[in-house]
């Protein structure tokens, strides 16, 4: 699967590679087009996935978001974002203890963004966005005497400023990083089931106010459409 994502990455890079350099003469500078669709996709986040780079500390950690779409009639547009995790593991204790663990994750953002070109490659762009979360995950232990699974199920909502910059290789294709703040509202549910002993299944829940700050250190490569 991961090979198969890697070289379908490749390929979209290249063939819009090809496709600037035979719309490009020789020797002319690249002319950048205002009006355009954009398809993003994080780099980062691939890389981590695929070589396994460590994401224990904030300062490594990429942006949740791995393909963007925006479109961008002039200065002001709009771009929506998808991202997502999947984990799943099975743990065998000993001869009669087994744990399985299993986790979801996706991230949606939508919001209005303005980009300025500041220079012949760059530009800086600004914008806000809604954002929402949604996880769920549990932990089931087997054991001779019974089956006992701890589950949890999380939503959110919020919106933040976000602020990036753009550099663009050629009219077609390019990259940017950026930095966001967001508030979200967050609502979470824990429950505990138990097969040979139901009186003991609880369910909890909690709400909860959660700051989400994500610095620049993703890079996307973007392909204009």
């Amino acid at each position: 699967m991961k090979q198969a994502l890697l070289i379908l990455l490749f390929s979209i890079v290249s063939v819009a590679g090809f496709s600037a350099g035979d719309s490009v003469a020789v020797g002319q500078p690249a002319i950048i087009k205002e009006h355009a669709h954009y398809l993003s996709i994080n780099g980062t986040f691939f890389l981590q996935q695929f070589f396994n780079f460590a994401t224990s500390t904030a300062i490594v950690t990429p942006s949740p978001y791995i393909i963007e779409y925006k479109y961008l009639p002039k200065h002001h547009g709009f771009r929506f974002d998808a991202g997502g995790t999947f984990s799943q593991k099975k743990s065998f204790l000993d001869s009669s203890q087994v744990q399985v663990t299993n986790s979801t994750t996706f991230n949606l953002r939508a919001g209005y963004i303005y980009q300025q070109k500041i220079a012949k490659h760059w530009s800086f762009f600004t914008g806000a966005d809604v954002v929402s979360t949604i996880t769920t995950s549990f932990l089931r232990d087997n054991t001779v005497e019974d089956i006992v699974t701890t589950s949890n199920k999380s939503s959110s909502l919020g919106f933040g400023p976000s602020l990036g910059i753009q550099f663009a290789i050629n009219e077609r294709i390019g990259l940017f990083t950026e930095t966001a703040f967001y508030y979200q509202y967050v609502f979470a549910k824990q429950g505990v089931t138990s097969i040979n002993f139901p009186l003991s299944n609880s369910v909890t829940s909690s709400k909860e106010n959660d700051l989400k700050f994500i610095i620049p250190t993703s890079l996307f490569f973007y392909i204009r459409l």
